[in-house]
């Protein structure tokens, strides 16, 4: 669905300038290039900077956080440009600035229906940036609660999102243990658990039992990510995060695999 929006008046965008506006919550950047009116997304796709409040270089917007370049005619990211912004059809009628603002629900594959006829290529990125979904929410403090792979989507671009938030809780709400060892045949044989189970304990050793991977795509996922089933790392976090620590999350960054560091 998309409306026609009036935001704002011609005059208020100076030439060789942008306008930071916001439409139905949405940050929209609105720039005048030689008289002619343009609009994009107005928050930086690196670390959400106000692109209107940048410098104009020609067509080109400079955010004024960390010089992220983008065409402001065509949404074109200049240095990542597989990563491009959105960009808004515009119009001008008598002194009004009118914006054309889509409001667009994006479809994805849930991940476990994915690896079922990705490529084996695209597979093993999937299950890397899997991990690194995982990762990413625990940085920021969110346990996914529930990995099982179908929580987890693959975008058009191949992605992985996590999108099932029903189990989600604070990372320093929960109490990562070690998986006790039994201590007798009868014990390893049990149905339920030999010893107590808490509401918010979570044992990251047994991940790796419910996600089906095969054994390339295990191997794959143990290599890249394999501390992430220690109880020991995510203890390591928790302290982390409860001394005030804020991991970096870079959602542009090479098949997405890094270590958080202090941002």
């Amino acid at each position: 669905m998309a409306n026609f929006v009036k935001v704002c008046k011609t005059d208020e965008v100076k030439g060789g300038c942008g306008k930071s506006l916001e439409i139905d919550g949405k940050a929209i950047g609105v720039f005048n290039v030689d008289g002619k009116y343009y609009a994009i997304n107005d928050v930086c796709g690196h670390r959400g900077g106000p692109l209107a409040e940048g410098e104009m270089d020609g067509t080109t917007v400079i955010c004024p956080w960390h010089g992220w370049r983008y065409n402001v005619t065509t949404g074109e990211n200049e240095l990542l440009p597989a990563l491009p912004t959105e960009k808004y059809e515009v119009q001008v009628e008598g002194d009004d600035v009118i914006v054309r603002h889509a409001y667009v629900e994006r479809r994805m594959t849930p991940l476990n229906l994915f690896l079922r006829t990705a490529t084996r290529e695209q597979a093993q990125l999937a299950v890397i940036d899997y991990g690194q979904a995982i990762r990413d929410l625990a940085y920021t403090n969110i346990f996914a609660g529930d990995l099982l792979l179908k929580n987890f989507g693959v975008t058009r671009h191949f992605r992985v999102i996590f999108y099932d938030y029903d189990e989600l809780c604070r990372v320093t709400d929960c109490r990562f243990r070690d998986l006790p060892q039994a201590t007798s045949d009868e014990d390893e044989m049990r149905a339920e658990p030999w010893f107590h189970v808490a509401d918010n304990d979570v044992f990251p050793e047994t991940f790796l039992r419910f996600l089906g991977f095969d054994d390339a795509l295990r191997d794959i996922f143990l290599e890249k990510h394999g501390e992430i089933l220690e109880a020991g790392w995510w203890r390591e976090l928790q302290q982390r995060l409860r001394s005030g620590d804020v991991g970096e999350v870079l959602p542009y960054h090479p098949h997405r695999v890094r270590v958080a560091s202090s941002a």
